[in-house]
């Protein structure tokens, strides 16, 4: 079977008796699993099993409700973003799984996980977070700062938080940062949190009251206990007396490892987890990974270097002109001096749409179907941008001022974008007024992005380069939205996150700004 959402295509597949979900393309859940769902659910359970009503965040909502239904739960809570997957396994589930669907104690929510969080006024026992690796930005969201606040604020007194991610049997430096990075993230929300090793690190937290621990002995007790009235067909609680989670040795060295690790906390407005993901699977594909982008992009400065470089050299030269008086720039170099700011107008149009694309998917927690409207809302402002500058005047000294006008409205946008993803992304702005916001500040680039085009072309005839103006701007537009396209996703934000990125566009924007005066100043137009 296969159906588009919202959310994206699901596509479920059956080999042999066993059925693999895609979503978009990534593979989703696996099931029937019973063999993993009995050891992972019990042994979760295990941490607080007096734990009577459970919110259970993606994960298999099969195999995971036919386990965790099995203890004398008040209310088990599912929430699935999407709801066409609900729709869709509910066709293809054993008379076991149907059952545990129909169970009067399951609660099943269609909705978005962050935006549920963010509402929910509930109180759990017992929070599992199962969700896809931040291998992109939207995963990244379920693996931030704000995220678990938001979840703590859901726990009971003594409640117990489990989340997790893919890591390796000794942390290597591949996996360190990113387990790390992640586990400043809930450090930073709960009193206590445990790492457990090998291949899947599994984190608990919660209060200093939450009954947490990896001791051997109490966690067989524990689940001892539970199954004297739970029917296991794989999973026995003699189990965790020799797994590998709960080696005392093996616990400490992870610990020393991630606090030995110098990796920040993720967050959504720095997703240093999405970027250190891309990292992994690059060294894994066979990739070279420069150091920089495992443990040293959190040394900023040298990155805005390049930017403070482009905004001092011009700098130089106008004090140089000043100096040397009689020295006038000619017509075809004021022409080609568009050119750079051009492109990095096509550049930062691409980058500040795109940013607002992430901030829009970190709110409502989808993009599929709305990335349509989005980019009709920009192509209206580019229209509207166009229409307007042919009503500018058209002599030089007014182009100047035009393009010199439009310029400084992008560096504006682009600075006024640092307070707007903060009212968004932290849920200041309620859903109707944070939706209108995004949509305001894509028409707006666009505005201006769509404003520039037509008056640098107008500005490179009137300066002498009458033949192939359009076809040069054009150029320079693509090129820059280009490489803003081919650096946007794999450097600027999982390296500087949103903010940065908006802040480095700014500084470009600003040092083409400055290159525009200087070749096009007064003397230089009347030379």
């Amino acid at each position: 079977a296969s159906v588009d959402s919202r959310y994206g295509n699901l596509a479920l597949f059956e080999t042999a008796g066993q059925k693999t979900l895609y979503a978009n393309g990534q593979v989703a859940l696996v099931f029937p699993d019973a063999l993993r769902a009995e050891y992972r659910v019990h042994f979760i359970m295990a941490q607080h099993p007096q734990a009577r009503r459970v919110l259970l965040i993606g994960g298999n909502p099969l195999d995971d409700a036919v386990e965790l239904l099995k203890y004398p739960l008040e209310r088990l809570v599912h929430v699935a973003q999407d709801p066409a997957q609900r729709r869709l396994l509910r066709a293809f589930a054993d008379p076991q799984q149907q059952a545990a669907l129909r169970d009067p104690r399951l609660y099943p929510v269609d909705r978005d996980g962050l935006g549920f969080v963010h509402d929910c006024r509930e109180r759990f026992d017992l929070i599992i977070i199962d969700v896809p690796a931040p291998d992109t930005l939207a995963a990244n969201r379920f693996y931030t700062v704000e995220f678990y606040r938001l979840v703590s604020r859901l726990l009971a007194w003594d409640g117990v938080v489990c989340a997790g991610i893919e890591s390796s049997e000794h942390l290597q430096r591949q996996a360190a940062p990113l387990v790390a990075s992640v586990f400043r993230a809930l450090e930073k929300n709960f009193d206590r949190v445990l790492v457990t090793p090998g291949g899947y690190s599994m984190f608990f937290a919660g209060s200093r009251a939450a009954p947490l621990t990896l001791d051997r002995e109490e966690l067989y007790r524990r689940s001892l206990a539970a199954a004297e009235s739970i029917a296991m067909d794989y999973y026995h609680p003699a189990v965790l007396l020799d797994a590998d989670e709960t080696a005392p040795d093996k616990i400490a060295m992870v610990r020393r490892r991630l606090e030995r690790t110098a990796a920040p906390a993720n967050t959504v407005l720095r997703p240093v987890a999405t970027r250190l993901a891309l990292a992994r699977w690059l060294r894994v594909s066979g990739w070279r990974v420069p150091a920089w982008m495992e443990d040293g992009a959190e040394r900023l400065p040298w990155f805005l270097l390049p930017a403070a470089l482009l905004m001092i050299l011009p700098l130089t030269a106008a004090a140089y002109l000043r100096r040397r008086k009689a020295l006038a720039v000619s017509g075809p170099v004021r022409g080609w001096c568009l050119f750079p700011v051009v492109l990095l107008t096509g550049m930062s149009g691409l980058v500040l749409e795109m940013v607002l694309i992430v901030a829009f998917q970190n709110t409502f927690g989808y993009i599929y179907v709305e990335m349509a409207l989005i980019m009709a809302v920009f192509m209206a402002g580019l229209a509207i941008g166009a229409l307007w500058s042919e009503r500018q005047p058209r002599d030089l000294p007014g182009l100047r001022r035009t393009l010199l006008s439009l310029e400084a409205a992008l560096i504006m946008l682009a600075l006024l974008m640092l307070p707007t993803l903060w009212l968004v992304l932290q849920g200041v702005l309620r859903n109707g007024v944070a939706m209108a916001l995004i949509y305001a500040m894509t028409a707006a680039v666009g505005l201006a992005d769509g404003a520039q085009f037509p008056t640098a072309c107008r500005l490179w005839r009137r300066q002498g380069r009458a033949d192939g103006a359009i076809a040069w701007i054009n150029a320079a537009d693509l090129a820059g939205a280009a490489l803003g396209g081919a650096l946007l996703g794999f450097l600027l934000l999982p390296l500087l996150g949103l903010f940065n990125t908006c802040l480095l566009t700014a500084f470009l924007k600003t040092a083409g700004a400055l290159c525009l005066v200087f070749c096009m100043s007064q003397r230089n137009m009347k030379a």
